[in-house]
């Protein structure tokens, strides 16, 4: 409950009560099922911020977002995207997409690498240690979830795990309100790299989804990496595919009798 408005998660959807006016009495009753829900992000309070925030966005062609307050420290921001979680790709694979991925260890960068890598550091990090960590440290991930390509962008992280790309993106100049924003690798609907160029422009890897696309600019020298996300994401997005949650395929006769 932030002011005058309330927000309840449910097992199968998401209620808003919003007060309208300024006597309150006009209420609207806003319902958002959970399967609908394509992505969703969890936003810490910073230091002149006292509110968190929670945004989720829905399949629909308009108005399809919903943004919500949470006052701090009268809310846990993880618990309430594990419980969105839970409900989304709670059943989906998880499951490795590369035999290799958590044996990975990316080799010391070169002098040129180094100099080029200061205008995009997009290095990969060690997917083993960050799975670790955000198991508990926050408590991100699912029990059967990991993180099989992980990259380091100056104070930011773009994660590719087991089931979706999380994004952490820290925001304002101490950086103490963060941003955990998840995309379900389910909902995506296709994906596109590009290797680097002959001057300082590295390797970069898009994703399409219902929501802003996602980017993604590695740092110079990190061919073979990029090729890792191709792998994950063909692995994921092509030889997995799935139904959307609650998907009923209905038959129709046309028949005539």
């Amino acid at each position: 409950k932030t002011g005058r408005d309330s927000l309840y998660l449910t097992n199968k959807r998401l209620f808003v009560i919003d007060v309208q006016g300024f006597t309150g009495k006009r209420k609207e009753y806003m319902s958002v099922p959970l399967d609908v829900i394509r992505s969703w992000s969890v936003e810490s309070a910073g230091n002149f911020d006292r509110d968190m925030e929670l945004r989720l966005w829905f399949k629909g062609h308009w108005n399809n977002k919903v943004k919500q307050d949470l006052r701090k420290g009268k809310a846990d921001i993880f618990a309430i995207q594990s419980h969105i979680a839970h409900f989304i790709i709670g059943s989906a694979d998880g499951t490795a997409a590369l035999a290799n991925a958590q044996a990975y260890e990316p080799s010391p960068p070169g002098a040129a690498t180094k100099l080029l890598g200061f205008l995009n550091d997009a290095h990969m990090k060690d997917p083993v240690e960050l799975t670790s960590t955000l198991r508990s440290s926050p408590a991100l991930l699912q029990d059967d979830e990991s993180i099989e390509a992980a990259f380091k962008c100056g104070r930011d992280l773009f994660l590719v795990s087991t089931k979706r790309i999380i994004v952490i993106d820290k925001k304002g100049i101490t950086g103490k309100s963060v941003e955990y924003k998840s995309h379900p690798l389910m909902y995506n609907k296709a994906f596109s790299i590009e290797t680097e160029g002959h001057l300082m422009k590295g390797p970069k890897a898009k994703v399409y989804t219902d929501d802003n696309d996602i980017e993604q600019e590695l740092a110079k020298g990190e061919k073979d990496n990029i090729w890792a996300i191709h792998n994950i994401l063909s692995e994921k997005m092509l030889n997995e595919p799935q139904e959307e949650i609650g998907e009923v395929e209905v038959e129709i006769d046309l028949s005539t009798e």
